[in-house]
């Protein structure tokens, strides 16, 4: 009789599992050192005390990467613009203490040299097995060029709209089908309307009479079919009979490409 021999389970070759476990880990840290932005690891401590932060911190900050982890230098926190720490630390417990866990938040950095730079922090709260907040996952990016433009497009459109306001002239901006994307306050109260927000989408047959209305109609027309301005003397009649007389040039709207998106005038009455 043939004796039976349980086979023995095999033992784990335990160097060749270390082995794979560093490879994997060396990959993973150069996978998120090339990232553009800071990834990291926080725990839930009144100081969000960063457990892994990858090295692209330094070009944020400037400040290396193991400064930050367990506070060894600093805490992440001590480089968040005293201004916007408040506002920082509302977000996160916003995200701890709803059922969306994930948060994205705009505020300012000081680096080592005193300079400010604008980052952006989208993150997740990572829960553990009991489905209770465990740690925070999330990358840091900078958009300081993206913040310059914005405030200096937002400076260029109050310079704009001030300048706009202010003319006693009428001004208008149309789309291509001749209604009303923006106009000046002179043009709001000539029309007899108090917020020129009001007139967006209406056109001169919601004001005036069909005779004048139709006749702008097709000089605007006119203007995107064939790219040119026009400059005239018109009348304007009103559906109560008044009339005035104004002078109006009228150009096409062109967008960066070149491409006729409308028209623009600015008119003064001459009666």
């Amino acid at each position: 009789m043939t004796e039976n021999k349980q086979s023995l389970p095999k033992i784990p070759n335990t160097r060749r599992a270390t082995k794979d476990l560093k490879d994997s880990d060396r990959r993973f840290r150069t996978l998120v050192d090339n990232i553009p932005g800071a990834v990291y690891r926080c725990r839930l401590d009144k100081d969000w005390t960063m457990m892994f932060i990858s090295l692209n911190i330094r070009n944020l900050s400037g400040y290396p990467a193991s400064d930050f982890i367990d506070n060894r230098v600093r805490s992440y926190a001590s480089i968040i613009h005293t201004d916007d720490r408040t506002y920082v630390e509302k977000q996160i417990q916003k995200a701890l203490h709803r059922k969306k866990k994930k948060y994205k938040l705009e505020y300012r950095l000081v680096t080592a040299k005193g300079k400010i730079k604008w980052v952006m922090e989208q993150g997740q709260v990572i829960l553990d097995p009991r489905g209770e907040p465990d740690f925070l996952d999330g990358i840091i990016l900078d958009i300081s060029a993206r913040k310059k433009a914005q405030m200096e497009l937002d400076t260029e459109r109050f310079l704009f709209g001030t300048f706009m306001d202010n003319l006693p002239e009428n001004i208008f901006f149309k789309d291509l089908e001749s209604r009303f994307t923006k106009v000046n306050r002179a043009m709001a109260e000539y029309l007899g309307i108090k917020n020129s927000k009001d007139l967006v989408g209406k056109t001169d047959f919601d004001f005036f009479s069909e005779e004048h209305a139709r006749q702008a109609f097709e000089d605007e027309k006119k203007i995107i079919r064939t790219e040119k301005p026009i400059s005239i003397e018109e009348k304007e009649t009103w559906p109560d009979g008044r009339t005035n007389w104004v002078s109006t040039i009228k150009l096409p709207l062109l967008n960066e490409e070149g491409k006729v998106i409308g028209t623009y005038g600015i008119s003064r009455d001459i009666t």
